[in-house]
């Protein structure tokens, strides 16, 4: 693992936590797995597994009409954790609220598969969506964190291969600036405000690899974004990537596209995720939902 450009390396715990070893990946993956598990699911929901371009996926189904909109969602977990099993709830509460059918593939991980394998599955599960018949403007793409950041690497490569584009994105929180790893946060009931968040270092140096941080691919604040479908871009004020998050609304907004940006308070990261324990995080992602089923005729 690289130093941190200002901090140095982290103490003796963080170099556990933040090693390459296998055996720390797999408890990476086993605890956002386990934790997962305590999030429900909508009433009706159902779940199969299928495979589009050969990439495994669930479909989520029981919310809308199989003729109707869709939704690809793409998974966060710092292109390292995360599967279709961790985010099948936000997922389905999402589906629901935008009366879709919802396709959840588990693309590829680093650092088993650097970039661009993740963007290679969800690049080929998007055409393969086409293929099935489905209208481009019946698909909207959605995804938090890491996610959201393959979204709109997903818009740019989907515009500069020539395809059609979807109706519209919602991204939750997304990490668009991989070439930035001086990322900071304010702990809650502390007056701290320089906290580095290692995990962004760690899974940058491991999801890009030997490519360009800046490329647009890598890290879409960077990309041309002039075409592209409405936006709908959420972020806790208070987290680390906020500012990438403005930035990239900024940066889309002066390209031309219609962008809805919606900071709120709150210092945890996909706050909507929580959706099944409150009401008011329900809420917040109700407008992401509205927004998709606004945008994406039915």
């Amino acid at each position: 693992m690289q130093d941190h450009p200002i901090h140095g390396k982290p103490g003796p715990l963080g170099r556990v936590l933040f090693s390459t070893h296998p055996v720390n990946i797999s408890f990476h993956r086993i605890g956002l797995e386990s934790g997962s598990a305590l999030l429900n699911l909508p009433a009706g929901t159902q779940v199969r597994p299928f495979a589009p371009a050969g990439v495994p996926a669930s479909y989520i189904s029981g919310h809308g009409d199989a003729k109707g909109r869709k939704i690809l969602y793409l998974h966060g977990g710092g292109y390292m954790v995360g599967s279709r099993r961790t985010h099948k709830s936000l997922a389905a509460y999402l589906s629901k609220i935008a009366k879709a059918e919802c396709v959840l593939p588990d693309y590829r991980r680093a650092p088993e598969h650097p970039f661009p394998a993740a963007l290679e599955d969800v690049y080929a599960v998007y055409l393969a969506m086409l293929d099935q018949g489905i209208d481009p403007q019946c698909i909207a793409l959605a995804g938090d964190s890491a996610g959201g950041g393959l979204t709109a690497a997903l818009l740019l490569a989907l515009k500069a291969m020539g395809k059609p584009l979807p109706s519209c994105a919602y991204l939750m929180s997304p990490w668009v600036n991989l070439a930035d790893n001086d990322l900071h946060f304010k702990a809650p009931f502390t007056k701290r405000t320089d906290i580095a968040d290692w995990f962004c270092h760690f899974m940058s140096h491991m999801y890009v690899g030997q490519c360009d941080p800046a490329h647009p691919f890598v890290s879409p604040v960077f990309g041309d974004f002039q075409g592209l479908p409405p936006l709908f871009v959420t972020v806790g004020k208070y987290e680390p990537l906020c500012r990438q998050a403005e930035e990239l609304a900024e940066r889309a907004q002066m390209a031309g596209v219609d962008v809805t940006f919606k900071p709120y308070r709150s210092y945890v990261h996909v706050l909507q995720a929580l959706a099944p324990f409150s009401k008011r995080i329900h809420g917040l992602l109700a407008k992401g939902g509205d927004f998709i089923h606004e945008h994406c005729p039915a």
